[in-house]
């Protein structure tokens, strides 16, 4: 079969990379929305346009990621449907969304594949399972964000991690809260949802744990790139009351972190600061902060509080070196055992994997 990937951006690059060279789809073409500037990535017979509807008619199913454009991908997948071209969708789809597609498709005789970050057939096999906690024996380093960035907000430092450490020679597994990473034969971090919460927390616990540690023996990494949930793992102020990292809390019970880098926006802070998070973190989910990576979202506090939910703005690079030189300019930031870097740096996988294996190995 031949596949196409929508939306093509520049964001999704290594994304895309993963997936061809996984070979389990026969991407043929990449779709950029109109509006948006592309770089084409040049692989052999793979075409990249701008125009949807003639790439639908020559492929057999469109890969529809998860972005932040909803409603134009719903339309889309309503689009390819109607124009009897299978879909594969990573899109989080409202209940109302999911019947009128799930209805549409039975009456075009179209197959629709939701990739829904769930890991069903491991998970099966630990039901009615007796089960004891087990510790990992590689390490396992995450990747968090103090706030809600979005879908797919700090997956390309996952991906370019996971890229540094295998150039390294490492043996690498990660688990991803991304729904595009189904596409990769990743894992995701947190297989089931609070609603399979049917027994108590404790055994909800166990059987998260069993899962990590199945993943472990059977693909046997070095290390565990974990993705935590893109929910934000602290609330940005009372009068928002969002984003609390329960679902964290509940994953750092089921598995050791030995590193983890945070994700922060444009917002100046202070070494001592970050110290002070670093204690909290430690307390609350059993890992301290090893590395800071200043991405260039900035929260809108207003906008935030107006429409009850983190909205982030988009800000240019000066920011965020203003916002690293700040930091760095801080008090006992000098004598400080927490690496400051930019996001957007190219060799931001390098940086944070090096800064691991030199802490983990002192």
């Amino acid at each position: 079969m031949k596949y196409a990937i929508y939306p093509y951006l520049d964001k999704f690059a290594l994304l895309v990379d993963y997936i061809i060279k996984q070979k389990k789809y026969n991407i043929t073409t990449l779709i950029k929305p109109k509006v948006w500037d592309a770089v084409d990535p040049g692989y052999d017979n793979v075409l990249m346009t701008s125009s949807f509807n003639d790439a639908v008619e020559n492929v057999d199913a469109v890969i529809f990621l998860d972005d932040v454009h909803y409603s134009d991908c719903i339309r889309k997948i309503a689009r390819c449907i109607k124009m009897k071209t299978d879909v594969v969708c990573c899109v989080s789809v409202k209940n109302d969304d999911y019947s009128y597609l799930t209805e549409l498709a039975k009456q075009y005789g179209v197959k629709i594949t939701l990739c829904d970050g769930k890991d069903h057939e491991i998970i099966n096999k630990f039901a009615g399972r007796i089960l004891r906690y087990h510790t990992q024996e590689c390490v396992v380093a995450a990747v968090g964000s103090i706030f809600n960035g979005g879908a797919g907000y700090d997956s390309e430092f996952v991906l370019k991690l996971a890229k540094s450490f295998k150039s390294k020679g490492y043996a690498v597994t990660v688990l991803g809260s991304d729904r595009n990473f189904d596409l990769c034969g990743f894992h995701p971090s947190l297989p089931f949802d609070f609603s399979d919460l049917d027994e108590n927390p404790d055994v909800f616990v166990l059987k998260l744990n069993a899962y990590y540690n199945y993943i472990q023996m059977i693909e046997k990494p070095d290390v565990i790139i974990l993705q935590l949930p893109q929910e934000g793992l602290a609330k940005m102020f009372d009068s928002l009351p969002y984003g609390f990292g329960i679902r964290s809390f509940i994953i750092s019970q089921a598995i050791d972190v030995n590193y983890f880098s945070l994700v922060w926006g444009v917002e100046k802070s202070t070494d001592e600061n970050f110290r002070n998070i670093s204690v909290m973190f430690e307390k609350r989910f059993g890992f301290k902060v090893d590395s800071v990576a200043i991405s260039d979202c900035y929260v809108d506090y207003h906008e935030s509080l107006s429409k009850g939910k983190v909205i982030c703005m988009q800000v240019d690079e000066d920011d965020v070196k203003d916002t690293l030189e700040f930091i760095k300019k801080s008090d006992e930031c000098e004598n400080s055992d927490i690496l400051y870097c930019r996001y957007s740096d190219a060799s931001i996988g390098d940086i944070i994997s090096e800064n691991c294996i030199e802490k983990l190995s002192s």
